[in-house]
């Protein structure tokens, strides 16, 4: 069975919406259209890629010197008749992550509908890729792990009025950090240092009015983020699939991925002063908990986003976030696997003719995209 590959980026946001005709804001259409050759490099033999300008992302696929392997370039004004016209395999779709967005426009292209969820399961996935499924696991953690002296208890609740909102930060200790059930790489998520006042109150009730709560947590300083990175198979099983280590803002945008051999990036870890038993532990823990809960409704790559917070001890907060869909740790530690080693020479990793602002590189063994080119 071959993949079919869709770099949908916007798809948190499509989440967030409900809506099955959804339309992202120009600049994340824009950068979705200038970075949809990335699975390129992650598809197998014998897969697809659907871009939107076909015709350039081959001639870049052309130009590269690696991976060499058979990957079909479709663009999605071709459709899937025109992919099958030029292979006898069977395809199945395998978006970056699932809304009933992205189904939709499946469908439209031409996939069979036994391919794609239905509204149904659609609407489970929906709930498990909100914030509010990981307070829910943050709370089973406190339970479950409450032995092992390297991770927080950190405070971190959904709350649904701005009362309640208003009194969280108000009585913390601490600077806060509120978040929109559902957004992506950084949006969606307001730093509170300074402590209450309008703009924040203003936000708050924004995010209210259209998602229904907003999840409040204690804001850390840290020393390093990291996550574990997971893969939820079509029988069920929930794998292991490794660490990835990147650079995120206060605020939670995403800046970029180390791409280095998984020895590394454990040494890096610890180095930073964690235990290999508290990571074998919380890694026991996320493959009986997505295995339970996700494996019946979702198959595809999970990722959890945690930090190592400063202080007198490295300590984990052990669940920052959880991506229900493909993630950049994935894509960083894919490319370790398959660019030449060692990995220190500069690579654009998407067509430079499609977009004079976006792109997506390896330089110096570091992922980065969402960029802006020099103008």
């Amino acid at each position: 069975m071959n993949h079919i590959h869709i770099f949908n980026c916007s798809n948190d946001m499509a989440l967030a919406s409900g809506l099955s005709q959804y339309q992202p804001p120009k600049q994340i259409f824009q950068m979705e259209k200038a970075l949809d050759f990335l699975p390129y490099w992650w598809a197998d033999e014998g897969d697809a890629v659907i871009v939107n300008d076909p015709d350039t992302a081959r001639q870049f696929a052309m130009s590269l010197k690696y991976p060499k392997h058979k990957v079909y370039i479709i663009g999605w004004n071709e459709g899937y008749k025109f992919l099958r016209s030029m292979s006898d395999s069977q395809y199945v779709p395998s978006p970056w992550g699932w809304s009933k967005a992205i189904a939709s426009r499946l469908r439209r292209w031409g996939l069979p509908e036994d391919t794609v969820p239905d509204d149904t399961t659609l609407d489970k996935m929906r709930a498990l890729s909100s914030r509010t499924y990981a307070v829910k696991v943050l709370k089973k953690l406190e339970i479950e792990m409450s032995e092992l002296c390297q991770t927080e208890t950190p405070p971190m609740d959904a709350y649904t009025t701005i009362d309640d909102l208003r009194t969280f930060v108000i009585k913390s200790p601490w600077p806060s950090i509120l978040k929109s059930p559902w957004s992506s790489s950084g949006r969606g998520i307001l730093a509170v240092e300074k402590g209450w006042n309008e703009s924040v109150e203003k936000w708050c009730k924004g995010v209210l009015s259209h998602q229904g709560c907003v999840i409040a947590g204690r804001l850390y300083d840290k020393v390093l983020d990291f996550a574990l990175e997971f893969n939820i198979g079509e029988n069920g099983n929930t794998e292991f699939l490794g660490y990835s280590i990147f650079d995120a803002a206060v605020s939670g945008q995403y800046a970029g991925n180390i791409v280095a051999p998984q020895s590394t990036l454990q040494k890096m870890l610890y180095d930073a002063g964690l235990h290999h038993e508290t990571l074998q532990k919380l890694i026991s823990f996320y493959i009986k908990e997505f295995s339970s809960s996700m494996s019946p409704v979702y198959a595809g790559p999970v990722g959890v986003d945690m930090i190592v917070c400063k202080g007198e001890k490295p300590t984990i907060h052990p669940c920052i976030e959880i991506n229900m869909r493909m993630n950049m740790g994935i894509v960083a530690m894919l490319l370790a696997k398959r660019l030449p080693k060692p990995i220190d020479e500069n690579l654009t990793l998407t067509p430079q003719a499609i977009s004079p602002i976006f792109n997506a590189s390896v330089c110096n063994g570091r992922l980065s995209m969402f960029t802006q080119r020099e103008q």
